[in-house]
């Protein structure tokens, strides 16, 4: 085995970073802006050039880099970073994979990659899933990764439930890491913001795709479509149809202007997670699409509204209808929401600086 160069840090951070994706992108700020200051700090990321615009000191790993990293806390920050789809698991994903990455298969044959050891592992936030196979080597190592934290935090019972299920411990229930976030929603207008995003995986998660687009056409003037990452499929149909586009894009926007053109609408319709989760933050009440069971997850952080089945445009309507008429109660209730899941957060940050102590001590 060729032999890699190494590096020591405090802290090592892993998580669907640097893509482009505003919800991954938001909860990166939030796990650093937990840390001791003047730590040393690493990321492993993905195309994350930008990240290291927004924070100079940070060193930034690709996850097919040749390294040998040591720090004394490696820290999984949030998101869904453990799943299985048909299409990731499948021998034509990975052989397009290795087209598009030669570097990449040229390591694995020479034994060679990104090498972490640590002195303490923490899960912050993990949602879990969705595992379309058990029986696959894959699954299998996802197991003995989950075993092997010394604390993990959970943002959902169906994942607390999966862990207990395939005897993984030391794992607690709490919630997403941005309700760690404190937000102040601007003025209100009487626009709406449909969220949405590309799917690639399955069949399922584009049901909603014909309907979804007739009431975007139909009610363009009073309604943004709003994208966290460059999905190309709904740029495009932005452009076509001449309506309003608002997309995150991390060397135009900061977090906090992006933010603050989220906090001006009225309710939400998000087929995103984290396009729900910021609902909440900024006491926007909204209605989920639920083309993966996160966002049944997402729904009870919210209004509990969900639309799904044959994704109907009449139910849409009623699901809209239903949500003015109740709206000023909708918004009450997510002060009591936020407040609860910003408490739940805040043990994940504590455990997060406890650990850090013990590896000190």
């Amino acid at each position: 085995m060729i032999k890699s160069s190494s590096y020591k840090y405090d802290f090592v951070i892993k998580g669907a970073y640097g893509t482009g994706n505003f919800g991954d992108d938001a909860l990166f700020d939030v796990v650093f802006n937990q840390l001791p200051p003047n730590s040393k700090v690493a990321v492993i990321a993905r195309n994350a050039s930008y990240l290291k615009d927004g924070y100079p000191m940070l060193d930034v790993y690709h996850p097919n880099d040749v390294a040998s990293i040591n720090c004394s806390v490696f820290i999984y920050g949030g998101g869904t970073q453990f799943y299985l789809f048909p299409t990731s698991d499948s021998f034509i994903f990975k052989v397009k994979y290795h087209l598009k990455n030669p570097k990449n298969l040229i390591n694995k044959i020479l034994r060679r990659g990104l090498e972490i050891s640590y002195d303490k592992k923490i899960g912050l936030g993990l949602g879990l899933g969705p595992f379309y196979t058990k029986n696959s080597s894959k699954f299998k190592k996802i197991i003995n990764d989950l075993k092997s934290f010394d604390e993990l935090y959970v943002r959902d019972t169906k994942s607390y439930d999966f862990c207990k299920n395939n005897k993984v411990k030391n794992v607690k229930i709490n919630t997403d890491l941005c309700f760690l976030k404190k937000l102040t929603k601007l003025n209100s207008s009487e626009k709406s913001a449909v969220i949405l995003r590309d799917w690639i995986h399955d069949e399922g998660g584009r049901k909603h795709f014909p309907a979804i687009k007739e009431y975007l056409i139909k009610n363009k003037n009073n309604t943004d479509l709003v994208l966290f990452a460059n999905d190309s499929e709904w740029v495009n149909f932005a452009k076509l149809n001449n309506i309003n586009l608002v997309k995150w894009e991390p060397k135009v926007y900061s977090s906090k202007s992006f933010i603050e053109k989220l906090s001006q609408y009225k309710f939400f319709i998000s087929s995103r997670f984290h396009g729900v989760v910021y609902g909440t933050l900024l006491g926007i009440p909204a209605i989920s699409i639920e083309i993966e069971p996160k966002l049944m997850i997402g729904a009870s952080l919210n209004t509990g509204l969900i639309w799904n089945d044959d994704f109907n445009i009449n139910q849409l309507y009623s699901l809209i209808e239903e949500l003015n008429n109740d709206y000023e109660n909708h918004v009450k209730n997510l002060n009591v929401i936020r407040e609860k899941k910003y408490m739940e957060a805040s043990d994940m940050s504590k455990a997060l600086l406890n650990i850090n102590a013990e590896v000190i001590e």
